[in-house]
């Protein structure tokens, strides 16, 4: 059998790296004889010297004597080398012979190196083995060196002496392995003392283990505690000034009340099952009893499988019999009366009595503490033996119970990571009992983790017994691995040195297999060295980032914690009992002392950018699977008040250290409040996880829209000038509107219940909708409405039902997902499942889009140029921010003096008023297209794919995948708000205040549905009056899928139509082009030649400069302000247009004459026969008709000058 190699550090290794004579530094008199000895008497030699030391001593020392012994062996002094250098040169031959011998064996050398300490048999005294073989080595030394050899000497004789050297004492150097015999066990063998410290360390751990298994044994105590006067758990009573720790220290030590708590921690905590028996059946009080678990059943919504579960074990088999939906106690009854047993696996979800147990001891233990309760009838079990990956207390409330507990079945299975699977009655056959008795009511039975247990009931009583669960997942071997994946980043990013290749080719000669390749040209050692120098670098940062482990642990409690259940006295000293009587916050005052309400109920952490903050519990829920981070960012120059108030607790603080001046406190108490209270309102971070597993098309919703957002910035950044205004303009616009709406109290419906990433303002306000959604649509409308070139009042009309058509999808869908607070709810419709959302809604979104660009057009008609100056940013900016902050307000006081008005005093729905506005709006935007009163061509179309049509393509297509994709019934959404029902009304402009809340008094609580919620209960009754930060409200099932998808599909397809229109068949008309070159002062927005097919060479060059000039000017006119002139001569006659048009005659101007032209359905044509004044310097050929259209402003004239436009009869082009 092929044989490791050996190790590099053992003597053997050592001496093949060094196989010129080295001599050792303490016996300088004896070099030359030591150099004269081969190779393999040196080896025994040297053996038998670390051999002696080793059997010398047995003290702790022995080890260090021997590591000294090996680092000599390899230390040459410097007389031994001076003498050798010296010699002469027969000493050099020999020095060369022997290492030729040496390498001619060398191979069978390292075959048996990993023996150099090898076990001597019974049949061998040590002391006698090794001076046998130094006297065989001494003789053997004598005979051969009696003379030297010389230069030429043959050495066939003395190779022929070692290889029998060897053969002889072979049997002592290498001991064949047996048949079968692993390498492991071979290492098993190795002498203690000779152990490197790895492995002597990993020994020591062996030992440890064997230790505790060897303890595991029963603790049973009898006491008498029937004088101990029970607990009202109502009334919390372990809950005291002394600080949240001690509190749950008292609690733990009341649960094992007979033992003291130091023993049990030190002796007994995960090593020993302990049954106390207190001849008290009272001792747990109205903890949990039966009753309790019934009105618990009945007041919440317990479903099987999720909260309960039902079982029998029967014929040593468990069988489990749950039912759907859920769990009524008559059902709970009827399967009890049945002989099968009821589990509840988290009663401290509904349990106040049990919430408060569980969270007392999480303050004393710094991990998650759970519960559970099983009810088993008489003569019945209710789960077959297994072993738990927690620590369970075990409560005996009613009846009881007789338990089996066995020991782990091995040393492995000693505190295990998980659950085990169920055994059968026959495999516990051979596996140690270490208790069985009976578990009276009032009793305890502690069972540690990895011990198999089971129990049964008597035949008379019902059992009702609790269980609280301890130290899951809560190890050494999960805090090491919390922090090991952050330290091996932190090596990858700051040691270069292992970023390096591994040596090619390494798979030959590095593996278990017994295939490999032993010629490894040191690359080997090459890895091992780096892997072990790595292996010393993650040991040291570790123990350097201890620290950090234990946050990590922290930030992991913290999210899966349960809240803590305050008692009065916290509720009042507190902003919990602001928020429920509704009373203003308490100030903080330089008098003012402060602490926090639990010891371990919240957490100062840092993150890896520099950042502080507190992670905390409060907010938690208490249901297992609504689970994620709560955080209040700290700023850095805070923190060492904070540590202040953890390290003073449970004492009261004071808010600043005493010695600092008035003036200073008062100056950091007022930054200190406000920056805490501006974080609060301003912006609140979402934890992304949940967001995903809740409400997933919200988060997509808000990505998408961000993205398309900053397409369209784009899309202004590259035309320039007042496009990228604008697009400010409506960011202000979006913010201003939301924050008005939620400001103006609880009579607004319309408010983002869906939670972003990013909320704005006391977490009312995603950010996505003023920062994604809003300027997406309105800058797309703003774009698309453009390009009818309807004069600046209709152009808003225009763009506000152009956003319209692009909300009314996105408000059906985000009702259906619970986008909004509506959810599926209209003033018209009585079915709830209704997809539509209130009517109002849509004048409102159109009208304050149409007050924007109307307030902004105006304003820059007004206070601006009509072309755009850069120089003038101030005042731009000014009109944007004027526009966005007014034209909301300006849309709520319409609708108050119109729509509303009307609603109210002649009782005319809302639906027929916005349709018969819509209806008004689209008439006017038609009839005053002037493509629609002249039917004329565009003089272009130009490419109209940009970012605007990308845009309006994706998002359509979102859209329809929502609806189709798209699962509301499992849609979990939160929101903030104040207590549906009847609750106190929030005045106007109070809705944005710190702390305030936006209260729905138009809704329900039956408007909602809470089947995603313990109990399917709304947070609080309909009666009482105690505001709510956070609740979720659940989706709803697709009953009219098939009509909302119909609905939707229609109106994408009908709005991609319109769209279509505006963007691809719209554009300039040569009607616009004649009536803005009438009226542009300077210059057209745009000059086209055109001529006839006969028109020369000389005119197309010509033609062909006068377009690169018209390209290369820089006059526009703004697309927000087209020449209202041209809805005016629109109503004109076209003789009477061509009047007014017709410049008068004067000497070198051209004449125009008036027709009148039907060609390719045209209504109205000016068909001009132009003469030209031919002098008899131009030629005859040159007969192009043309009319100068050009205004000379310095002159003042209607004289004609510039660019002529030639006109062609068969095209009809004006």
């Amino acid at each position: 059998m092929k044989r490791r190699q050996p190790n590099k550090d053992s003597l053997s290794s050592e001496y093949a790296k060094n196989n010129k004579r080295k001599t050792n530094n303490s016996e300088s008199t004896d070099c030359t004889d030591k150099d004269n000895l081969t190779p393999i008497k040196k080896h025994v030699k040297k053996g038998k010297k670390s051999k002696k030391t080793a059997i010398a001593s047995d003290s702790s020392d022995s080890e260090i004597e021997v590591k000294n012994q090996k680092s000599s062996l390899k230390v040459v002094t410097n007389d031994c080398i001076n003498d050798s250098k010296s010699t002469e040169d027969d000493d050099i031959i020999e020095l060369r012979r022997e290492d030729a011998i040496y390498e001619e064996y060398e191979s069978s050398y390292e075959d048996f190196a990993d023996e150099e300490y090898f076990e001597v048999d019974d049949d061998y005294d040590d002391v006698d083995f090794f001076d046998e073989a130094l006297e065989v080595n001494d003789s053997d030394i004598e005979e051969e060196h009696e003379s030297e050899p010389s230069d030429y000497e043959n050495l066939e004789d003395t190779e022929a002496e070692d290889l029998a050297d060897l053969e002889r004492n072979r049997s002592y150097i290498y001991d064949p392995p047996y048949v079968g015999e692993e390498e492991e066990d071979e290492d098993m063998n190795e002498d203690d003392d000779e152990l490197n410290r790895g492995d002597a360390v990993l020994k020591d751990i062996k030992k440890l283990e064997k230790k505790l298994f060897s303890e595991i044994d029963v603790y049973q105590h009898t006491c008498d505690l029937s004088g101990i006067e029970q607990f009202n758990w109502k009334k919390m009573p372990f809950s005291t000034k002394d600080g949240s720790v001690d509190d749950g220290k008292n609690l733990f030590q009341w649960i094992i009340d007979g033992v003291p708590l130091t023993d049990f921690m030190k002796d007994m905590y995960g090593k020993k099952c302990v049954n106390v028996k207190r001849n008290n059946i009272y001792y747990y009080g109205n903890l949990f009893s039966t009753d309790c678990f019934y009105k618990m059943i009945e007041k919440n919504n317990l479903e099987y499988g999720k909260n309960i579960n039902v079982a029998l074990y029967s014929n040593g088999e468990r069988t489990t019999h749950n039912g759907k939906g859920r769990v009524l106690s008559k059902d709970v009854k009827k399967v009890l009366a049945d002989g099968k047993s009821v589990q509840c696996v988290n009663p401290q979800s509904f349990c106040d009595n049990i919430w408060y147990v569980c969270d007392l001891l999480q303050e004393y233990t710094n991990a998650f503490v759970g519960a559970n309760n099983y009810i088993t009838p008489p003569k019945s079990s209710g789960f077959s033996p297994h072993w738990d990956d927690i620590d369970a207390f075990l409560l005996q409330i009613e009846g009881r119970k007789f338990w089996t507990v066995w020991a782990p079945i091995d040393i492995h299975s000693m505190f295990p990571l998980q659950s085990s699977g169920n055994f059968s009655d026959e495999d516990m056959k051979s596996h140690k009992i270490i208790f069985q008795g009976w578990l009276e009511q009032g009793d305890l039975l502690y069972i540690p983790r990895g011990f198999i247990h089971h129990a049964k009931t008597d035949s008379k009583r019902t059992s009702h017994h609790v269980t609280i669960s301890l130290s899951r997942q809560n190890t050494f071997i999960n805090i090491y691995q919390k922090i090991a994946p952050t330290i091996i980043e932190s090596m990858a990013e700051e040691f270069p040195y292992f970023r390096q290749s591994l040596p090619p080719n390494y798979f030959t000669y590095m593996g278990i297999a017994d295939t490999l390749n032993e010629k490894d040209e040191g690359n080997a050692k090459i890895i091992k060295d780096t892997l072990t120098v790595l292996s010393t670098t993650f040991n040291t940062l570790f123990r350097d980032n201890l620290d950090c482990a234990a946050d990590n642990m922290a930030k992991e409690y913290f999210t899966n914690a349960l809240p803590p259940k305050l008692t009065k006295s916290e509720k009042k000293h507190s902003v919990v009992c602001e928020k429920e009587l509704d009373v203003e916050p308490y100030t903080i005052k330089l008098s003012s002392s402060i602490r926090f309400i639990r010891q371990h109920t919240q957490r100062l952490l840092f993150d890896s950018d520099g950042g502080s903050y507190i992670i905390h519990r409060m907010k938690n829920s208490r249901n297992l699977e609504n689970t994620h981070e709560h955080t209040v960012g700290v700023p850095l120059d805070i923190c060492s008040l904070c540590e202040l108030i953890i390290r003073n607790y449970p004492k009261y603080s004071k808010y600043l250290p005493i010695g600092v001046e008035e003036s200073t406190k008062k100056t950091i108490t007022e930054k200190v409040v406000s920056i805490v209270r501006i974080a609060d309102w301003a912006c609140k971070a979402q934890d992304y996880r949940k967001l995903y597993d809740n409400h997933a098309s919200f988060l997509l919703a808000e990505g998408i829209f961000v993205v398309l957002s900053i397409l369209t910035l784009v899309h202004a950044i590259r035309h320039g000038g007042r496009y990228i205004y604008t697009w400010l303009g409506i960011c202000i616009f979006s913010i201003s509107s939301e924050l008005l709406r939620i400001s103006y109290g609880n009579e607004w419906d319309y408010v983002f219940h869906g939670q972003s990433l990013l909320t704005l303002f006391g977490m009312r306000i995603p950010l996505h909708v003023a920062f994604g959604v809003m300027p997406t649509f309105i800058y797309s409308s703003y774009i698309l409405a453009g390009r009818l070139k309807l004069p600046y009042p209709l152009e808003a009309v225009s763009a506000g039902l152009v956003y319209t058509l692009l909300y009314l999808p996105y408000s059906i869908i985000g009702t259906k997902l619970l986008w909004f607070q509506w959810h599926e709810w209209h003033p018209m419709t009585s079915e709830k499942t209704s997809f539509n959302v209130p009517v109002a809604e849509y004048f409102i979104q159109s009208l304050s889009v149409i007050s924007f660009f109307f307030i902004l057009n105006f304003s820059r008609i007004i206070l601006l140029k009509t072309t755009f100056d850069w120089r003038l940013f101030v005042r731009e900016f000014g009109v944007v921010l004027f526009a966005g902050s007014t034209a909301f307000g300006f849309t709520i006081s319409t609708f108050y003096h119109s729509v509303f008005y009307i609603h109210s005093n002649y009782n005319i729905s809302y639906f027929t008023i916005v349709t018969l506005y819509f209806v008004i709006l689209s008439t006017v935007i038609y009839s005053f297209d002037r493509s629609n009163n002249y039917g004329l061509a565009k003089i272009g179309n130009p490419f109209w794919f940009d970012e605007i049509s990308a845009t309006i393509i994706f998002i359509e297509f979102i859209f329809i995948s929502l609806v189709l994709v798209g699962d509301p019934f499992n849609t979990v959404s939160e929101g903030l708000h104040q207590p549906i029902g009847s609750c106190k009304e929030v005045g106007l402009f109070k809705g944005i205040e710190y702390q305030k809340f936006v209260c729905p008094i138009n809704m329900k609580v039956t408007y909602y549905d809470f089947h995603c919620l313990p109990g399917q209960n709304p947070p609080q009754q309909q009666e009482k009056n105690v505001p709510l930060e956070w609740y979720a409200i659940c989706g709803t099932k697709y009953d009219n899928k098939n009509e909302f998808i119909f609905s939707v599909v229609s109106i994408i397809i009908v709005t991609a139509i319109i769209l279509y229109q505006f963007g691809a068949r719209s554009g300039e008309t040569e009607y616009d082009e004649f009536l803005i070159i009438r009226k542009t002062p300077i210059r057209p927005i745009r000059q086209v030649e055109r001529q006839e097919s006969t028109t020369g060479s000389d005119e197309g060059s010509s033609t062909s400069t006068s377009i690169n000039e018209i390209k290369s000017t820089k006059v526009r006119q703004s697309r927000c302000t087209p020449s209202y002139e041209s809805q005016y001569l629109s109503r004109k006659r076209l003789d009477q247009v061509d009047d007014d048009l017709t410049p008068k005659k004067a000497p070198g101007t051209v004449s125009m004459e008036k027709s009148r032209s039907r060609s390719r359905g045209l209504s109205i044509s000016a068909k001009r026969n132009i003469t030209n004044e031919v002098t008899s310097e131009t030629p005859k050929k040159a007969s192009t008709k043309s009319v100068d259209h050009s205004k000379n402003v310095k002159s003042g004239d209607n004289a004609f000058s510039g660019t002529i436009r030639t006109r062609s009869k068969a095209k009809g082009i004006l």
